[in-house]
This record gives structure tokens, sequence and C-alpha cells, in this order.
């Protein structure tokens, strides 16, 4: 399976309770993090999230997404 690039889709694997996301949470790839040791971070856009329902950004690693195909 490829890694996710900017602008795929993908849905977040667990809760991240302190930016009021939910697993199975869909985003979009806004940014890619290259770190040492070859792990990835990536820069994800969410529409919706939160009590507010307003956007949230959260820099997310590899074993916390999925991309989503559809």
């Amino acid at each position: 399976m490829r890694l996710p690039t900017i602008d795929d889709r993908v849905e977040l694997l667990e809760d991240v309770p302190e930016l009021s996301l939910k697993k199975g949470d869909v985003g979009i790839v806004s940014g890619t993090w290259s770190l040492p040791a070859e792990s990835y971070a990536y820069e994800v856009n969410f529409e919706c999230a939160g009590p507010v329902k307003s956007p949230v950004r959260a820099l997310l690693m590899l074993d916390q997404i999925t991309l989503k195909v559809s």
C-alpha cells in the first residue's frame, strides 16, 4: 500500500480527544513531514470536528491514519 500524499483523503484510526476527533473521521492531507528513522507525519485538515463544528488541522503519524478509498 502506498503512503498518503498531499490531497489524499485519509481516515483516522484512533480518537484524538484533545482535538475532538473521533476514529473514522475523514480528512484531507495538506502536508507531509519526513522525520528521522523513516517516520512520517502528516498535516491533515478535518472539515467539521468538535461541538463548535469548526475545521481542525492535526499533525498525525502514519499509524494514526489510513488511505480512504472511495
